[in-house]
């Protein structure tokens, strides 16, 4: 077992954060890699992603199924090696039930630092848009992007109340 839910990784070149989620008697983990990690796999996109499902003929090809693996094994690799130092115990047979599926979010990883962008309003389309990455709860907050998405949307719907 993780010692929680959520794990915030520091200092690892590839791992960010790894969250457990049980539910039916299943168990799974979401690895999130670093910024500098998704950098270097910026071409690869997941073959079962939207972006292969909606559009791009190119991330259905083998070439990127095949680069999709190569980053999947990295990940993997990397999680498995992080939790034996953490004295966590994966199962005996570590390979994955279902999955790893490689998905790519674009916005993951903001260009400036979480709460100091402010949210984007246009009065004269009557259009607002906030998001976790206009508002800063405290760091150490185990639910950061849940939390600050709320505190976003609240900050944000105070302000429009404010106007009214």
């Amino acid at each position: 077992r993780l010692p929680g839910d959520i794990l915030d990784v520091a200092s690892h070149p590839s791992i960010s954060r790894i969250s457990r989620q049980v539910a039916g008697g299943f168990v799974s983990l979401v690895v999130h890699s670093t910024p500098d990690f998704a950098r270097r796999f910026e071409h690869v996109y997941g073959s079962t992603s939207a972006a292969a499902l909606l559009a791009a003929e190119k991330w259905k090809t083998e070439e990127n199924k095949s680069n999709e693996k190569d980053v999947l094994a990295e990940l993997h690799g990397d999680a498995l090696g992080l939790l034996l130092r953490l004295n966590a115990s994966p199962p005996a047979d570590s390979e994955p039930v279902f999955g790893p599926v490689l998905h790519r979010w674009g916005s993951a990883f903001a260009a400036n630092p979480p709460g100091t962008n402010p949210p984007v309003v246009n009065e004269e389309l009557g259009l607002a848009i906030c998001g976790d990455w206009t508002a800063a709860p405290a760091p150490s907050s185990l639910y950061y992007g849940v939390e600050a998405s709320a505190v976003s949307g609240l900050t944000l719907g105070r302000s429009i109340l404010s106007k009214l």
